[in-house]
């Protein structure tokens, strides 16, 4: 009776931390699920950023930097095959609202195989672009926003980019 007894504490003992690692661990990646997207309609296709696991490194779908003292924010994601990355740059965003991206500097990059390899399609202040940052949650340091723009690539005079519907949700850093 003495070992059955033992027996039972031996697999409580494994079992019991087991079950914490692994509730835990889902309700981590499930929270991340919902914090980190972005997607966006590229000339009228679906796309979502993405990426593939990559040991010891893991996965992240892209990288939000906001810094609170300055209101700069700097927002960058790319698909699992590395065909669009969308980069985002805003200034003096300390609160909820409308904005825009105002200079060439401010950018999305398409990359494509033709006809250019990599293009850079900057963002024209006289053509329809808008960032509608949703909320700002400074306690959890996660960001929510809407976003439409058009690129224009002038070095390779490609076709405009449209990137339409764009939205993300996204922990920030520092």
């Amino acid at each position: 009776m003495n070992t059955l007894s033992s027996n039972r504490s031996s697999i409580l003992y494994l079992i019991l931390p087991l079950a914490l690692f692994f509730t835990f661990c889902n309700k981590e990646n499930s929270d991340d699920k919902h914090q980190n997207v972005v997607t966006a309609n590229i000339n009228g296709k679906p796309w979502k950023a993405g990426c593939k696991e990559s040991p010891p490194f893991g996965c992240g779908i892209g990288d939000l930097q906001y810094y609170t003292n300055t209101g700069n924010l700097e927002l960058g994601a790319s698909d699992t095959l590395g065909y669009a990355n969308i980069r985002i740059r805003i200034s003096e965003l300390f609160t909820h609202g409308n904005y825009k991206m105002r200079d060439q500097t401010q950018c999305g990059i398409i990359d494509k195989g033709e006809p250019c390899e990599i293009t850079r399609h900057y963002i024209d202040e006289n053509d329809p672009q808008e960032i509608e940052i949703i909320n700002i949650d400074k306690e959890n340091k996660i960001i929510e926003g809407k976003f439409l723009f058009i690129g224009r690539d002038t070095n390779c005079l490609s076709e405009p980019v449209y990137i339409t519907n764009g939205y993300f949700k996204m922990k920030y850093r520092p």
